[in-house]
Order: C-alpha cells, then structure tokens, then sequence
C-alpha cells in the first residue's frame, strides 16, 4: 500500500519550508575539505526479466516496499550492499505482463512512491536512493504505466550546470501532488572549502511525453 504517511509528512516539510525557510546561524554552517564536482548516480546495467527463482536465491534482499494505485501494485524487494544494490520489482494488474524485473543500482532504496503524475489513470512510480558518494544525495528513478497495460522508465535528468551551481550534495527527493520535488542546500566555495549557507534550492519536475520514453522535465527553479 501506499505509505500515505510518509510522502504527507515529505510534501509538508517541503512546502512549509517553501513558504517559510528558517535561517541556519553562524554555527551551523558546515565545511568540506577537497571537494570534488558531484556526479549523478548512475543505474548499473539496464532493465532485464527475471524469469526463475533461482537466479535471485544467493542475494540478501534486506528491503522492500508494496504500493497499490489505480488497479496496479508494484512490489519491491532490494538488497543493501554497496556499491551496487539488486532490485527485483514484480506487478500485478498489467493486461500485457506481469514478469518481475531486476535492475543494478549504485545506490541504497530508501523508499517508493505511487501518483498518477500526469492524471492519464495510470500510475507512476518513483524509487528513491542514497548515493553512496562521499557527499551523498539522494536520486530517484520512476517507471510509469501505459494504459494499465505495461510499465516503462521513466527518464529523470541529472543537474544542469546552472542548476548546480553551489551544489555539494544533500538534500531530498518527494512527490507533492502531481509534481516530482527536488531541494538541496547551497554552499559557496572559498578556496578549498565548501561553506554551507542558509539558503536552499528547490526544482520542481513535471512528467511530459518525449521521443522515445515519457520524461521529467523541470518547469520550476525557487531559492529560498
């Protein structure tokens, strides 16, 4: 089931600190030594059937999450090893197939989300990771239903340079509504330190229809 729970008390403290940003005193700027350019996590190998138990029986599935919307439940199972964490991700309701999936992740599964982010009747589903960088983020990758037949990617993009800008890491990743949010505080760079202030940025996501696979795109960049 959906943890409605989660996501409300996630979208709250995203929109309340949207509204209302408190300011972080003197002593609780943090620094950083030798920073290094943040990269985006990356997925490790591409989608692939799981067709027997059998391939799957030597891991340690540690994780797991089960949502339901709109006639469809996606369960996940994870394991929790690093750098790389498999994922087996099963439906149920798909007219077409209903086959489990694995997927290589270079990152820790934190939690998932279900919405039906561009109101077509079909849900969507965002998985939400920790990088396990030396400045770690957090990163999302989302599949979404067709037409209640069949499940696809969806592409969320990294970071562009001018969305970066003052980026060292942190921050979190939530649905609000029918938008995917994404915030991280800013720090500014003096010499080889990286002293965090007391602003943040926010980038709000959209799911629009593109070429080859539905995608995020942002239609919104706040600082506050």
């Amino acid at each position: 089931m959906k943890n409605h729970f989660y996501s409300a008390v996630i979208a709250a403290g995203l929109l309340a600190t949207a509204c209302s940003p408190s300011k972080n005193s003197d002593s609780e700027d943090q620094t950083t030594q030798n920073p290094q350019e943040p990269t985006a996590a990356t997925e490790a190998s591409s989608t692939a059937p799981v067709d027997a138990p059998a391939k799957i029986s030597n891991q340690n599935f540690s994780a797991g999450q089960e949502l339901d919307l709109q006639g469809i439940s996606l369960s996940i199972t994870a394991t929790n090893n690093q750098p790389t964490n498999s994922l087996v991700l099963t439906t149920e309701g798909l007219e077409v197939s209903n086959d489990p999936q694995t997927i290589e992740i270079a990152g820790g599964f934190i939690r998932a989300e279900a919405e039906d982010m561009n109101s077509d009747g079909s849900p969507e589903f965002i998985l939400f990771f920790n990088s396990y960088d030396e400045n770690p983020e957090e990163f999302a990758i989302g599949f979404s239903v067709n037409d209640k037949k069949s499940m696809s990617r969806v592409s969320i993009p990294p970071l562009d340079a001018e969305q970066k800008k003052g980026y060292h890491g942190g921050g979190d990743m939530a649905i609000v509504e029918t938008k995917l949010m994404r915030r991280f505080p800013i720090y500014e760079q003096n010499g080889d330190t990286w002293v965090k202030t007391d602003k943040m940025r926010q980038l709000q996501y959209s799911l629009k229809e593109g070429e080859a696979m539905r995608q995020f795109v942002v239609d919104k960049v706040t600082e506050f």
